[in-house]
């Protein structure tokens, strides 16, 4: 849907009419915005934005806002869980499982 660049005092916002993720630098290209050129980018994102920008960033700083789909997941009371449990208990760790399940070995 249509999108704009919207500047009030220098601080340039980027609004759509339709939710979409910033995956990469396109999303301020569309808009006429040079990411490479500006000095600091707020992004609201999963962390899918990475690949893109990381080569940009001197640091990326991840802000814990409430919500439905928090990347903290000590936010959430899980229940009928098996426990401990990877990302839930921070004394478990990923090991990735050799073959899918439903795989023949």
């Amino acid at each position: 849907g249509p999108s704009a660049c919207i500047d009030v005092d220098g601080l340039k916002f980027v609004v759509t009419t339709l939710r979409h993720a910033c995956n990469d630098r396109g999303f301020f290209h569309m808009v006429g915005i040079q990411p490479e050129r500006e000095p600091l980018l707020v992004i609201k994102s999963r962390g899918h934005f990475r690949a893109d920008f990381e080569p940009l960033c001197q640091a990326i700083i991840e802000v814990d806002a409430p919500g439905a789909a928090n990347p903290n997941l000590s936010r959430y009371a899980f229940q009928h869980v098996r426990r401990p449990i990877w990302p839930l208990d921070p004394e478990t760790t990923w090991e990735e499982a050799e073959t899918m399940p439903d795989e023949q070995p």
